[in-house]
C-alpha cells in the first residue's frame, strides 16, 4: 500500500500496474481469461466525486472508447469499473488480471 494523503491509500498492486505500464500507453491488454481491455493514457491520482458515490473510486486511465476507468481501492479483488457518465459499470477485468495480460501497442 502506497499513501496518496493521510486517508487514502493506494493498493500496492494498483501501483506496481501504473509503473509497469507508464512507458507501455497507449495499448491494447488480453487477459488470460480472454478479455480485452484498450487504454488510451492514465490519469494521475484522479478520484470521481459524485454525492451518489463512495470516495474511494480512484480513476486510473481512460480507454480507447473515451471511458474513464475506474478501481475502488477499497476492494480486494481490485475490479475495474467503466464511468460511462449515467452510471458506473464494473467490466469484469481485475488490475491483477492485467499484470497477468499480454500487453500489444496501439
Amino acid at each position: 500500500m502506497i499513501k496518496i494523503n493521510s486517508d487514502i491509500v493506494k493498493p500496492t498492486a494498483m501501483v506496481e500496474f501504473l509503473e509497469r505500464f507508464q512507458d507501455k500507453i497507449p495499448a491494447t491488454f488480453f487477459t488470460p481469461k480472454g478479455d480485452i481491455l484498450s487504454i488510451q493514457y492514465f490519469v494521475k491520482d484522479g478520484w470521481l466525486k459524485r454525492p451518489e458515490n463512495p470516495d474511494n473510486l480512484l480513476i486510473f486511465a481512460v480507454s480507447t472508447d473515451a471511458q474513464r476507468l475506474l478501481v475502488d481501492i477499497n476492494d480486494e479483488k481490485l475490479e475495474i469499473l467503466q464511468d460511462e457518465q449515467i452510471e458506473i459499470d464494473y467490466i469484469d477485468i481485475t488490475i491483477f488480471e492485467l499484470l497477468e495480460a499480454v500487453v500489444e501497442p496501439l
